[in-house]
């Protein structure tokens, strides 16, 4: 799972680069990751409930 988590990480730094501003890029990163987790996917909200470090708020 670590190696899967930080070829993810990688990958998502190369996609992200043109974003910007980190705060942008790290916004889309926790988005990316709240897509691949197991649950509710429709609603942000149900996202951002099952990430330690997302929330509602950062994830909009």
């Amino acid at each position: 799972m670590r190696e899967c988590r930080g070829r993810l990480e990688k990958y998502l730094k190369d996609l992200l680069e043109p974003l910007g501003r980190a705060g942008r890029r790290r916004r889309a990163n926790l988005y990316v990751r709240g897509l691949l987790l197991d649950g509710e996917r429709e609603f942000i909200e149900a996202m951002a409930d099952r990430m330690p470090e997302g929330n509602l708020q950062a994830l909009q």
